[in-house]
């Protein structure tokens, strides 16, 4: 997904990281639990751009606490766009609009998508000059080009889009070229990318798959979730033959293809969104159904849901939209447990951000809850969890006041 609109440069943004114990989930729901949240880094604070940072979105965090992130460091907005990683205390650059890019050119940052792995290493995309986009990686300090537009699998890439890496290395991103588009992966020793699967592909029970171009998810055991439009004749999970086209999530990775779930079939109309997927190969993924108004439902495995639109809300009111951020795989861990924002109708708040595990939800921060630094949380996205239950976020701080004559 190329990030749209302006990340939040008013008022004062910051990375938070909410830690907390999470105690046991009692059969009739969540049990309390503690959360405190920690300002990692905020607009104003020094960068290693030279500048202020003004301006920071989409982080990715892994289970050693570490924080890949979009900033825009200058006097005002935008300035200079770059990728940093927060280690500890330190934040270090990974790459700035300007530099020199790995296979030629410079880095435009025209638009960047990134994934972290527990390693510290950066898998992402962005220009390189002359109309070309590639996907690097930055590990160890280091940075090597991975793929770039030009690059022959199934025909040169015309487009290079939402790299995601796991522990291992490994890097799946979806690459359009003339004859349409589909997911592929880069091995741990590099090398030439290898199709997971492309347009034209056969898909399981009958069809093709159509041009794949929205964000997989990897695995530590390689294999690659999607969502993918499928097309033709096929049979339904109940053994009905179908004709048509549908969404549907699909993993892959040795072999044909597995098939979760249809739109359509095992739901109402609509449009799934990328999933994400566990080590274990548990699955999180949300919905938008084709209602007007839409109705938006979040799922894990196959098709078990986890909340959707009308939902009751552990802070109070209805869900409204769920999972506003899904169209990014990094909203799953290995203990099961699934962080999501949503908006909120009839609540004391109208946003929030919220983490499922088992049978229930609770509330981890809402709009106008209080900040670590002062002030109320004014806006709130992109959350990310890794594998300890801790999440990272990027909130917007109000600061209230008063006056009396």
């Amino acid at each position: 997904m190329k990030p749209s609109g302006r990340p939040s440069a008013h008022g004062l943004a910051s990375l938070s990281v909410c830690a907390f114990a999470l105690a046991a989930l009692e059969p009739s729901g969540p049990a309390l639990a503690q959360f405190s949240f920690v300002k990692v880094v905020g607009i104003g604070d020094p960068s290693p751009a030279g500048a202020p940072f003004v301006a920071l979105a989409y982080p990715k965090l892994n289970d050693r606490g570490q924080i890949a992130f979009l900033g825009y460091a200058g006097a005002s907005f935008p300035g200079t766009k770059g990728l940093f990683l927060v280690r500890g205390s330190e934040i270090e650059k990974v790459a700035l609009e300007g530099d020199a890019a790995p296979g030629g050119g410079t880095f435009t940052f025209d638009y960047v998508n990134l994934d972290l792995n527990d390693q510290g290493q950066v898998a992402f995309v962005t220009g390189a000059g002359g109309g070309a986009h590639a996907i690097f990686l930055y590990s160890l300090g280091n940075l090597s080009q991975v793929v770039r537009t030009g690059d022959i699998p199934s025909g040169a890439f015309t487009s290079l889009d939402n790299p995601a890496i796991n522990n291992s290395g490994e890097i799946a991103f979806t690459g359009g070229y003339p004859q349409g588009g589909g997911i592929f992966k880069v091995g741990i020793a590099g090398g030439p990318a290898a199709k997971v699967w492309i347009k034209g592909d056969n898909a399981p029970s009958g069809g093709t798959f159509e041009s794949t171009l929205r964000p997989p998810a990897i695995n530590d055991a390689g294999q690659v979730a999607a969502e993918a439009g499928v097309v033709g004749d096929f049979t339904l999970q109940d053994g009905t033959p179908f004709s048509g086209q549908l969404s549907g999530i699909f993993v892959g990775g040795a072999g044909q293809p597995k098939r979760i779930a249809l739109a359509g079939v095992n739901t109402d109309g609509g449009v799934f969104a990328p999933p994400d997927l566990s080590s274990g190969g548990d699955l999180a993924y949300g919905f938008e159904s084709s209602f007007v108004p839409p109705r938006w439902r979040l799922y894990r495995g196959s098709l078990q849901k986890v909340a959707a639109t009308g939902d009751g809300t552990p802070a109070g009111g209805k869900f409204g939209l769920v999972g506003l951020g899904l169209l990014r795989p990094d909203r799953l861990n290995d203990r099961g447990q699934i962080v999501f924002d949503a908006t909120v109708d009839g609540g004391s708040s109208p946003l929030g951000i919220f983490i499922s595990q088992g049978g229930g939800s609770v509330k981890v921060v809402a709009v106008g809850d209080p900040t670590p630094q002062g002030g109320v949380f004014g806006e709130l996205s992109s959350p990310t969890i890794n594998d300890l239950g801790c999440i990272a976020f990027v909130g917007l701080t109000r600061f209230l006041s008063s006056t009396c004559s």
